[in-house]
């Protein structure tokens, strides 16, 4: 082997950080941007009288049950695709077919686990979510 095709170890230390850091990087990068998002919540805003059942408003699941009313995120624990579709009382997402009952457990997978419930108050008429 000639000598222009060598690396000095130095040059090879230099290229090996890079390779070993690059991960690191990104999951801090990746970190950092969902502690931005868990800060910033937005309220919705929906109108007091929501009929029996599963009923769909942008991010957000409103199951009401006797009453009994329970507001879900809308997005699949699976992949976060978001849910917009009820069949025979269940929330069906559309992207792998993950199915939920009223009470946002999983009933058939690929999703294993519980849909993220949202706290939820009664206000002038209107029900305000926090997303």
């Amino acid at each position: 082997m000639d000598k222009k095709n060598k690396i000095s170890r130095k040059e090879f230390l230099r290229y090996t950080w890079v390779v070993v850091a690059a991960p690191f990087i990104f999951i801090w990068g990746m970190s950092v941007k969902r502690y931005r998002e868990a800060g910033t919540k937005t309220q919705v805003r929906i109108a007091d009288d929501i009929p029996n059942g599963i009923s769909f408003y942008d991010e957000v699941v409103i199951s009401k049950q006797a009453g009994d009313i329970k507001a879900f995120s809308a997005h699949c624990t699976h992949l976060g695709c978001v849910i917009n579709n009820e069949e025979n009382g269940e929330m069906v997402c559309p992207c792998h077919g993950s199915r939920f009952d009223a009470n946002g457990k999983p009933t058939k997978g690929p999703a294993v686990e519980r849909l993220r419930q949202l706290r939820f108050e009664k206000q002038d008429g209107e029900i305000v979510i926090e997303v």
